[in-house]
């Protein structure tokens, strides 16, 4: 029998804890729901705007640049790190502002 919608919109958000031996221990990561996942897309099309607009500047001679502030692109494997490892209680662990940390890792 197929699900009722009901069931559908009850349905809990999956959650699995994977081992990273590279931490040295299990992390929580959740599946994201559809307003993740639009969050996740706003963060790289504003992030991939902010780099084409300083890409623009660049390309301007230098007595006609307005200064925009370099913004390198994020790289899409850690925006989904960032988004889906939470804590015990289902929520978030990391921000935007984490991502340079990730970067180095």
């Amino acid at each position: 029998m197929a699900l009722t919608r009901e069931a559908i919109l009850a349905a809990p958000v999956s959650i699995v804890e994977v081992d990273v031996p590279e931490w040295g221990d299990t992390v929580r990561i959740r599946a994201l729901s559809a307003r993740a996942r639009i969050d996740l897309l706003d963060a790289i099309y504003t992030n991939e705007a902010a780099n084409r607009a300083w890409k623009e500047d660049q390309e301007l001679p230098e007595d006609r640049r307005e200064g925009v502030p370099r913004v390198d692109l994020y790289e899409q494997s850690i925006l989904t790190v960032i988004f889906a490892i939470v804590d015990e209680n289902g929520d978030r662990m990391f921000s935007l502002d984490d991502y340079p940390a990730f970067e180095e890792m």
